[in-house]
């Protein structure tokens, strides 16, 4: 690019860029217009000259092409490490649970307890927690810890507590805060009044689930008032005689309500006027002229009296709600010594839970770390007073006023040892590993500390430092971190979150949330494993995101409260011992609904694609209905009846199927755009007819040996390897033979040789099996917000002999009850076994040729228990398990065999060998 004014240009690898480039769309005289927005977010940081701002890349392989320009974008702009490079913690196999929905700041220890107890009792125990929001020991600034400040409360509540009672204290915000509830379950959680008011909404039960256990009033009030910091825990003050104090107490009550219903007013009108409005208009221009005026003060107490988001860091040990593992949310205020390695060691020796993270701030907390607390000094705090960029101002006006611009944000002079000193003390108490979250903020601070590019440099350099020298395992998740300002800074650490929160009171939020993390895996997956956050298994859209956890390749962990669990929805995902049926790859929608509007067109399904050991998966969602409006900044739903809809699903929608059916010299490029007229013809009468499963061969029946499919005899050898494994692409079977290879049949080229069919299985009500070549595909029925997941496995063929022509066709497709049940199938190979004994044959009939009583062998690695499904063109003589031998039913082609738990329950997670003979 030219330069605007001379200036030396930065290295064209150097991680310290002062500028950070985005593309701006804009719509000027009814023709788009694209825009580059070079902002370095501080305005003493100033260049003309920008030798790396926009990488263009072409191809037709667009996962290939995607990962090979964001990879590149990341080196060159901030040393990003691409995810092939980094170590993947190992609690991504296990299935967690996350405090955060389940009790917000209310955390304590026995919650952890009761909530893992909890899991555990349906059969599916978590291995993994996260300790959200609420352990650390935070406060706000002085002047909003004692309420209220204005004068006319001063004066209203002078004579109904002039010794600041702590009871009167929270009496009062218990009212302030009923009244604020009652507005804020008027407020989507996903809006950024929302986003201030979600542990609010918390206090009641959501719309979906009235049956929700719920967080108190007075215990959210003594969470905000005593902050977790011991030194400003309220001492006890002489109770007043019982009537005095009872009237004292409704009286404060009551004044609380006044004033929570004054703010409630501001809330309704922030949410309906202000919220929906643009940068610039005016409404955005009073609100801002108000908040940084003559309301700045009411703002920072309404913050205080709410909200986490001004509380600062005093302490970095956690609070008296981990003194021991019994401590109460009420112990916050009680003075204790924490002792939270007490409270990890019971969940780990009482409870079986092996990983245990914490959430921390990227700035420590939201609003950074205390510069009056003695705990903190040494760190050198420093205030700093924000300023948004132009960029941010325009895509979300409420920055303006955001608690981090009013109140201030305090960070530490030396990160770098405050965060070594935080995790040494986690790891010391037996924690894992951190979630570090408020990632998005360093845009805001840098714009007093050389730009956000360069605030993010050394915030991130410092966390992964510490990270690398006190968790082993690379153990960290980066959360609200999708400014490339973050992203491109991720050097080692390997997983991030692919969205915004899981809000269980915004019911419109769900469907885009889905969608938000999929298209936003396309483009995060290059550089750490897309998390798509945690949700509640007991909630109106539990089964869905079910479905979405379990194609996506990354963490599976649910946010329920102690006793609100839907086991049924649970247990599809979970296994007895606690471990996960994780894909191989992050999941990312399939080519055809790379550019395909899947929440406002009215017609496209969201199809996504993974990978397991020996069997693809796709996860079609119909997500039609509901996103984001930015108009009203919100979410909204704008179809409450979405249509059913159908859509093909193909083994080519398995991008290593296809790349792996081209290697075999197939035509799927010509294929697929010859069957995309006549599929969008057929579209409209296959909604209307649920699609049956195709005859299969009738069964080669042959006189065999009884044998005990033990694999005792001598082995021959075939081995079949899974079929991305084989040399130069191509598909690979049993002896190195090619696949049964299917006929042209009129609708598209006939497939080349080597290349197989397929078994395809749609699970959950449709429960369909069916058998497919390549270039051909099967009809899925959707239901409005609803999902199917389906397994497609190549078919192998198996000899049953050297120099016969008679074998098997056979497909593991995995546990049938398991949402990604092709999962649980991890290696598959076929043996010859040497003839039986004559002995073994019906007496008096002439034993044949050795020849002709030779077994064939399948076996198949197998994790979990429960019905494990596979295409078999014959009917076994016997499946075991570890060598016991097991029921199983054929029926046509379709095989199923019950696998059972053989050995401990803790033992589940390691391999079972399941042998079926033929």
């Amino acid at each position: 690019m030219r330069p605007l004014r001379p200036a030396s240009p930065p290295p064209p690898t150097d991680p310290r860029a002062p500028t950070r480039c985005c593309r701006k769309g804009t719509s000027e005289h009814a023709h788009a217009v694209m825009t580059l927005r070079m902002e370095s977010g501080d305005d003493s940081v100033a260049t003309g000259f920008f030798e790396d701002a926009v990488l263009l890349a072409a191809g037709r392989e667009p996962y290939a092409l995607i990962e090979a320009a964001v990879t590149a974008a990341a080196a060159r702009s901030g040393g990003a490490r691409p995810l092939r490079d980094k170590q993947l913690p190992p609690n991504l196999d296990v299935f967690g649970w996350c405090s955060w929905d389940s009790f917000y700041s209310a955390v304590s220890a026995t919650g952890l307890s009761e909530a893992v107890q909890s899991l555990s009792s349906g059969g599916t125990p978590p291995r993994w927690v996260v300790i959200d929001d609420g352990w650390q020991c935070t406060e706000v600034d002085e002047p909003y810890r004692n309420i209220p400040t204005e004068q006319i409360k001063q004066q209203l509540l002078k004579e109904a507590n002039p010794k600041n009672d702590a009871s009167l204290r929270e009496a009062y915000l218990e009212g302030e805060m009923e009244a604020l509830g009652q507005a804020a379950r008027e407020v989507p959680a996903g809006t950024a009044m929302g986003a201030y008011l979600q542990e609010i909404r918390a206090s009641g039960p959501p719309e979906e689930d009235a049956g929700a256990p719920s967080l108190d009033y007075h215990s959210l009030a003594r969470q905000h008032t005593l902050a977790g910091s011991e030194s400003t825990a309220l001492a006890p003050t002489k109770r007043s005689p019982l009537v005095v104090h009872a009237a004292s107490t409704i009286f404060q009550y009551m004044v609380g309500l006044i004033f929570g219903a004054f703010q409630a007013v501001v809330v309704l009108f922030y949410q309906w006027v202000v919220d929906p409005a643009e940068h610039g208009t005016w409404p955005v221009r009073f609100f801002t002229f108000l908040t940084t005026g003559p309301l700045k003060g009411s703002m920072l107490q309404f913050f205080a009296d709410s909200t986490n988001f001004t509380r600062r860091l005093t302490d970095i040990k956690a609070n008296a709600k981990f003194s021991s593992p019994y401590a109460t949310a009420e112990d916050i205020s009680s003075g204790r010594r924490e002792d939270l390695r007490s409270v990890v060691d019971h969940l780990k020796k009482r409870f079986g839970v092996e990983y245990i993270y914490c959430w921390h701030g990227l700035s420590a907390y939201w609003s950074g770390v205390s510069p009056t607390a003695p705990a903190i000094s040494k760190y050198e705090p420093q205030l700093f007073f924000p300023k948004p960029t132009p960029g941010l101002s325009e895509i979300e006006p409420s920055t303006a006023w955001n608690p981090g611009i009013l109140a201030g944000i305090a960070l530490p002079g030396r990160p770098e040892q405050l965060f070594s000193d935080m995790h040494a003390y986690l790891s010391n108490a037996g924690i894992t590993g951190v979630k570090v979250d408020c990632q998005a903020g360093v845009g805001l601070v840098g714009s007093r500390m050389g730009g956000g590019p360069a605030a993010a440099l050394r915030a991130h350099t410092a966390l992964e430092d510490s990270i690398a020298k006190h968790f082993d395992g690379n153990h960290a998740i980066n959360c609200m971190c999708h400014s490339t300002e973050n992203i491109y800074r991720w050097r080692d650490t390997a997983v991030a979150r692919a969205s915004d929160d899981f809000y269980p009171t915004d019911r419109a939020s769900h469907i885009p949330h889905l969608a938000a993390c999929a298209f936003n895996a396309l483009f995060l997956s290059p550089l750490a494993l897309p998390d798509w956050d945690m949700f509640s298994s007991r909630h109106v859209a539990a089964d869905i995101h079910a479905a979405a956890r379990a194609v996506s390749g990354g963490p599976v962990y649910v946010s329920d409260a102690p006793g609100s669990h839907s086991f049924d929805v649970l247990r599809k995902l979970v296994l007895p011992d606690g471990s996960v049926l994780r894909g191989l790859l992050p999941g990312r929608p399939t080519r055809d609904t790379l550019f395909a509007d899947v929440l406002r067109d009215g017609t496209s399904l969201l199809k996504i694609w993974n990978l397991n050991a020996t069997v693809g998966v796709v996860g079609v969602f119909n997500l039609q209905g509901s996103s984001w409006d930015r108009s009203r900044r919100r979410f909204h739903i704008h179809n409450t009846s979405p249509p059913d809809l159908t859509t093909v699903v193909r083994p080519t929608d398995v991008e290593v199927f296809r790349q792996q059916l081209e290697a075999a010299g197939c035509d799927v490029a010509g294929v697929l755009a010859a069957a995309r007229a006549e599929d969008e013809a057929e579209a409209a009468a296959a909604q209307q007819h649920a699609p049956q499963p195709e005859a299969s061969p009738a069964p080669t029946t042959r006189k065999r040996g009884s044998g005990n499919g033990s694999g005792n005899g001598a082995r021959s050898g075939a081995v079949l390897a899974p079929a991305w494994a084989a040399a130069g692409g191509a598909f690979m079977t049993a002896g190195g033979a090619p696949p049964t290879a299917t006929q042209d049949d009129g609708e598209g080229s006939a497939p080349e040789r080597g290349a197989p069919d397929f078994a395809v299985y749609v699970g959950g009500e449709a429960d369909e099996l069916h058998h497919t070549p390549w270039n051909r595909g099967v009809r899925v029925s959707v239901k409005g917000w609803h999902a199917a997941v389906v397994t497609l496995a190549p078919i192998s063929r198996f000899e049953f002999s050297a120099s016969s022509s008679a074998g098997v066709e056979f497909a593991p497709l995995g546990l049938k009850d398991m949402l990604n049940g092709g999962g649980a199938v991890r290696r598959l190979h076929a043996e010859r076994v040497e003839p039986a004994s004559v002995a073994t044959y019906e007496e008096g009939a002439a034993p044949p040729d050795a020849e002709a009583v030779e077994q064939l062998q399948v076996h198949l690695s197998v994790r979990g228990l429960g019905t494990l499904l596979a295409y078999s063109s014959h009917k076994p003589l016997a499946c075991t398990v570890d060598g016991f031998e097991v029921p199983f039913s054929h029926a046509g082609s379709r095989l199923s065999v019950e696998v059972p738990q053989v050995g401990s329950l803790h033992a589940g997670r390691s391999e079972q060998q399941l042998v079926i003979s033929y």
